[in-house]
């Protein structure tokens, strides 16, 4: 057993449990969280592109409980002409 309360025991679960909760659930992404944010106990937030794959009764798994967020499809993002030429500066300083 996780203990929800302890950030490195969900991190470890995180770790983990990833590949499976991807696959299981279909998920875009998966993350830690908080259940609400006054509380102290932490939650692995499941990414979904649709409802489709939404549980119906709610999850934990070794007592960590998730909580599961509909986002749509992530996409890629590129990057933005100014951190291009950021970083090309940054390795000329770096040489």
């Amino acid at each position: 057993m996780f203990n929800p309360k302890n950030l490195d025991d969900v991190r470890q679960f995180k770790r983990e449990h990833k590949e499976k909760i991807m696959q299981q659930y279909q998920a875009e992404g998966v993350a830690i969280g908080k259940r609400h944010p006054n509380d102290d106990s932490y939650v692995i937030v499941v990414y979904l592109a649709t409802p489709r794959n939404l549980p119906k009764k709610p999850v934990a798994v070794d007592g960590i409980p998730f909580q599961f967020e509909v986002t749509g499809q992530f996409k890629a993002q590129s990057q933005p002409d100014n951190a291009k030429s950021f970083m090309k500066e940054k390795e000329k300083k770096n040489k």
